[in-house]
């Protein structure tokens, strides 16, 4: 045996493993869905706000304000006049929108009529495929292509992926071909699948319909110059004829998707940010296109513009008591509506109050809401009402407005106007007064309701949580929300007392419901009569029905009279002679003769709740104590008299270089309060005095002549 080699060492095989991609494609079938987002016309979408209605930027922006299962389609970062592909959270999404027009056009893609026609062909570059459609009522075709496998076998045994490029075209009535549509079909598989493009046909018939392979021709019995083989020819399967139902749905604001089904494994949760119904506003108003909210200029005419979006809560009731379609306006005409009534409450909605963050502002009543249901139309007006704190009220073959707004007395009355009953006065039951406000909204950011939580903490200490809670209906604001909890407490706290009783008929007659009145009762003040009939005056002076020397001795007096001009004024008053009041200013009109006037240092406010009607000469009254200063107590913070609220939402001032942020509680007046919190993991103490007197604040910041100073000193070293 002969042995010969070198040294005996080992010989190396040099053999690989072939490798073989993933197989990565697969017949795509798509969702498609029609959502009815909205009556119509709406304004649209707030993303897309900065383009051209219909424009290919606003059509790409508006991606950012249509959610699949609480994602949006596109990032909010993307550029619509440039967007990446990266910028999409979903890829292959089809939208498109109809936005509630009475002349809109029908959604493309849903199907009334299909007829698929077999072809069965293979298609090469060398020899494309035709067909033609003859039916003149057909408005799309779908060409299905059919791929027995896709991929390449490399010279060294590996299998990849493989591309395939294929176009449609038409021609219309005989003339030339063009490209219509173009798929690129890249990946591995080595099973069958199959491939579709839909064209929409808008030319005169007969149409033809061509497959045209774009890639070169590679038959896999031969190799290409790199030594590949190719796997990657394919056949025009069939073309399905398409006849759309074309249901426009006028007046309907509507969303077309379509998606792969591979994206999801369910039916996707949808939601949309939109800008929805246009409803009138006044002539003279303008909507800002930050928020909604409308502005005006000059005095209204009483005629109203082109329909606009607004979060006006106001002409969302007028819209919903006027349109016959979805509201009530197969009973009530515009003209059956005070619109003074509804403007003036409209201008007190868009008064701009602080948010309590930064220095901002935001429109005081502002309304975000989908009606999804059919409801009773009171409840429903209702509903809209309570976002502005209103009350409509039938008057005089019309509906007008009572709202919750500060306002001066419309009315005097004392013994000498209503009937012989005299005034009653009833109470609330202290237990019965919430001491809890908790008020849901919806919060944007989150997508989901929040909840806004109010405390009066003297009331809990004293009577234990009573817990109230509010939808804070349309409601998207959590300052807003805040507000609502605020008034619900300073109101129930503050608005303790209900008086009723029966005006004559000459007084009665003008009073409405939410009008203020003032009232003087002699029983009700130890007997002491303080008011009566005016027997006369000017705009400087005033005669009553008595002398004045038999009038309770004031030491501040001050006259409120009701004026000729049917309105009612207060002056205070700087002198006195027999009968005759001297004002220290003028009135805007002369005195009413036989109107009533009371002459007190204080009077006892009321907000009318109802009015009835009795015999023809008496009106039942019923009315709400009413306190003045719950407005700027719950918008600016000022003092309410007495009451304390405090809220457990934090607030931050910055005081030097440090970040302070604390949990605001109202002080008593004249009061000092040294409280300390949490920044971080140091403690700070913080010092709060009130520099005058009659200052009682929630928040640090200056409030007309009150000047707040806050000090901070860090308790231990970890403070930056």
């Amino acid at each position: 045996m002969i042995i010969s080699g070198s040294g005996g060492q080992q010989a190396a095989t040099g053999t690989t493993t072939p490798k073989t991609a993933k197989d990565s494609l697969n017949s795509t079938q798509y969702i498609q869905l029609i959502d009815l987002i909205s009556e119509g016309e709406i304004q649209g979408f707030p993303s897309a706000r900065a383009y051209t209605r219909g424009s290919a930027a606003y059509n790409v922006a508006l991606l950012k304000d249509i959610f699949l299962d609480g994602t949006p389609i596109l990032k909010a970062s993307a550029n619509p006049e440039a967007p990446s592909a990266d910028d999409y959270n979903f890829q292959d999404i089809t939208v498109a929108v109809r936005y509630g027009t009475a002349d809109q056009t029908y959604v493309p893609g849903f199907e009334a009529v299909q007829t698929e026609v077999s072809v069965g062909v293979t298609v090469t570059n060398a020899t494309p495929i035709s067909r033609t459609i003859t039916d003149p009522d057909t408005d799309a075709v779908r060409v299905t292509v059919s791929f027995p496998r896709l991929e390449k076998y490399l010279e060294n045994g590996d299998t990849r992926k493989d591309e395939v490029n294929w176009q449609v075209h038409l021609s219309y009535n005989g003339g030339a071909y063009f490209m219509a549509a173009r798929d690129s079909v890249y990946g591995r598989s080595a099973d069958p699948f199959q491939r579709t493009l839909t064209v929409p046909l808008s030319g005169t018939f007969p149409v033809g319909v061509r497959v045209v392979r774009e890639t070169i021709d590679r038959p896999s019995s031969e190799k290409d110059p790199s030594g590949d083989r190719h796997y990657d020819e394919f056949s025009w399967s069939s073309y399905t004829e398409l006849t759309y139902a074309k249901l426009s749905y006028p007046h309907s604001a509507l969303v077309f998707l379509q998606a792969p089904a591979s994206t999801f494994t369910t039916v996707p949760a949808r939601s949309y940010r939109i800008r929805a119904m246009k409803v009138a506003i006044p002539s003279n108003a303008t909507v800002s296109a930050a928020d909604g909210s409308l502005t005006f200029a000059g005095v209204w005419n009483g005629t109203f513009s082109t329909p606009q979006w607004t979060t006006d809560p106001v002409w969302q009731l007028w819209d919903l008591l006027t349109t016959a379609r979805y509201g009530t306006g197969d009973h009530i005409n515009a003209s059956d509506l005070d619109r003074w009534a509804f403007y003036a409450a409209s201008v007190y909605a868009n008064g701009r109050v602080p948010t309590g963050v930064g220095g901002a502002t935001e429109p005081r009543f502002s309304c975000h809401v989908a009606l999804q249901s059919s409801t009773e139309a009171y409840k429903a007006i209702n509903d809209l009402a309570s976002v502005f704190r209103a009350m409509p009220f039938w008057q005089s073959g019309g509906v007008s407005l009572g709202q919750d707004r500060p306002a001066d007395a419309a009315h005097v009355f004392n013994q000498s106007n209503i009937g012989a009953e005299e005034f009653t006065y009833s109470n609330s039951s202290r237990t019965q007064r919430h001491t809890v406000a908790v008020v849901s909204w919806f919060d944007r950011d989150q997508q989901d309701v929040a909840y806004e939580v109010i405390e009066d903490r003297e009331g809990i200490a004293r009577y234990g949580a009573i817990v109230a809670s509010v939808e804070g209906f349309g409601c998207c604001s959590q300052s807003q929300a805040r507000r609502v909890g605020f008034m619900l407490l300073a109101t129930e706290n503050s608005e303790t007392d209900v008086v009723t009783f029966k005006a004559l008929a000459s007084a009665g007659v003008a009073v409405r419901p939410g009008m203020i009145i003032a009232t003087e009762d002699q029983l009700h003040s130890s007997g002491a009569r303080r008011g009566g009939r005016i027997v006369g005056g000017t705009t400087t002076t005033v005669v009553i029905d008595t002398p004045v020397g038999s009038l309770p001795a004031t030491t501040s007096p001050v006259a409120m009279v009701a004026l000729a001009d049917g309105t009612v004024a207060s002056r205070a008053v700087v002198g006195a002679s027999g009968s005759t009041l001297t004002l220290a200013s003028a009135l805007p009109a002369v005195p009413l003769v036989a109107g009533c006037y009371i002459y007190s240092d204080a009077f006892s406010l009321w907000r009318v709740l109802t009015v009835g009607e009795q015999n023809g000469d008496e009106y039942p009254i019923t009315a709400l104590q009413y306190n003045p200063a719950k407005y700027d107590y719950v918008e600016r913070y000022l003092p309410l008299g007495g009451t304390r609220l405090a809220t457990t939402v934090n607030r931050s001032t910055r005081v030097g270089t440090a970040q302070v942020r604390v949990a605001p509680q109202q002080l008593e007046s004249s009061y000092s309060l040294t409280k300390s919190t949490k920044v971080g993991t140091a403690r700070v103490g913080v010092s709060v005095v009130a520099a005058e007197s009659t200052y009682s604040g929630q928040r640090f910041t200056r409030v007309g002549t009150a000047q707040v100073r806050v000090a901070a000193q860090a308790l231990n070293s970890s403070v930056a």
